[in-house]
């Protein structure tokens, strides 16, 4: 499987975050989150960015705070 490109989508109503990433032979989305105020949980997220590691940065803005998680999804700290 080789990877052709990598995109990143804030969902603001779900409150998810899904990665869509188009391989050959066919493209796979990974999604993580849900509403709440838990680790991994959002609460309006509004902002994402990803790193030089591919670690994902999601500002969760009415639980005043930034989650960090690597590239599949997995939580890493607050």
């Amino acid at each position: 499987m080789r990877l052709i490109s990598l995109i990143r989508i804030l969902l603001l109503v779900c409150g998810s975050v899904s990665t869509v990433m188009a391989v050959e032979p066919c493209p796979f989305v990974l999604k993580w989150g849900i509403s709440g105020s838990g680790d991994g949980e959002f609460n309006y997220p509004s902002g994402i960015a990803v790193d030089g590691a591919g670690n994902v940065y999601v500002a969760d803005t009415d639980n005043n705070r930034i989650q960090v998680f690597d590239a599949e999804g997995t939580f890493l700290r607050k």
